[in-house]
């Protein structure tokens, strides 16, 4: 069922092609599946959904489950087709700069979901520091499912670069050509 006020891509039979397709070029690019990004993408979609304890359901239009599976499935399919490009300026990406971003794509706009318990307004007040909240969010997550320490600290770093409303700073911030890549 469609909430009032969200977007039509949040149909569960076009969810559900569209993360198969995801775990396609997943299992393409490095020959199996990813138990690590199964639960990821389920825990994701439960968060928009609501069944996270901590927060309420997604209430804003565009920014819900549909568009960050959108952004997961174009992130999944840009690095699958940079991977094709594996000579010295293109660096093969690995299968952990793969999850981190799409752990990144999938987060970035998840400071939009109000927390349990906020009876004020929607989702969308959250518009200018959403970015700052996705961000925590997503730290919070990857640490208490055990992600590497630099996956729990780059997942925002990559989130921090969807800030339109400031200049793209990506030195210091990123270590490797690989996290200079996703950065980007």
């Amino acid at each position: 069922m469609t909430q009032e006020g969200t977007s039509i891509d949040n149909d569960q039979s076009d969810i559900k092609i569209r993360v198969s397709l995801i775990k396609e070029i997943y299992a393409s690019e490095f020959g199996s599946d990813s138990q690590r990004l199964d639960t990821l993408i389920s825990d994701v979609t439960e968060l928009y959904e609501g069944k996270w304890p901590s927060h309420q359901d997604c209430q804003t239009g565009y920014h819900n489950i549909g568009h960050a599976i959108d952004v997961a499935l174009l992130t999944a399919r840009m690095i699958g087709g940079w991977n094709r490009y594996n000579d010295r300026d293109h660096p093969r990406l690995s299968e952990d700069i793969f999850l981190v971003a799409l752990a990144g794509a999938l987060f970035h706009d998840a400071g939009y979901i109000k927390e349990t318990g906020d009876p004020d307004g929607r989702g969308g007040k959250y518009s200018f520091n959403h970015e700052e909240r996705s961000m925590a969010l997503a730290g919070s997550y990857l640490a208490e499912h055990n992600w590497p320490p630099r996956s729990v600290d780059l997942v925002p770093i990559i989130i921090s670069t969807t800030k339109f409303h400031v200049e793209l700073q990506l030195k210091g911030l990123l270590n490797s050509p690989e996290e200079m890549v996703i950065g980007r």
